[in-house]
């Protein structure tokens, strides 16, 4: 008499595969939550802040600083001095000898 081998067919998955798809997904979650959370750091301090930040940088730096900065309305070049002078940020009512807001 023979014996015959039956083959269940294979349901569900391993324990390895399913803590390996889990380490994916944490790692995966943690990089998108972390740049959004710089992502939203950066959009809560405002126009006004990044423009102090840029002068603080270029005083302390000794150096001219440049950067664009987005607001609602345009697209602001600004540039930062060592003597604490700011250029381009006058849409933002900000005073371009002092850096402060008017």
């Amino acid at each position: 008499m023979m014996h015959v081998l039956r083959t269940r067919a294979r349901r569900g998955f391993t324990l390895v595969e399913l803590v390996a798809v889990l380490a994916i997904m944490t790692i995966l979650t943690a990089i998108a939550v972390l740049g959004f959370r710089d992502l939203s750091r950066d959009g809560a301090a405002g126009p006004h802040a990044r423009v102090a930040g840029l002068r603080r940088e270029a005083i302390t730096g000794g150096t001219t600083v440049r950067a664009t900065i987005r607001t609602d309305s345009a697209d602001l070049h600004v540039a930062a001095f060592p003597d604490g002078g700011v250029m381009g940020a006058e849409p933002l009512g900000i005073n371009r000898f002092t850096g402060r807001k008017q």
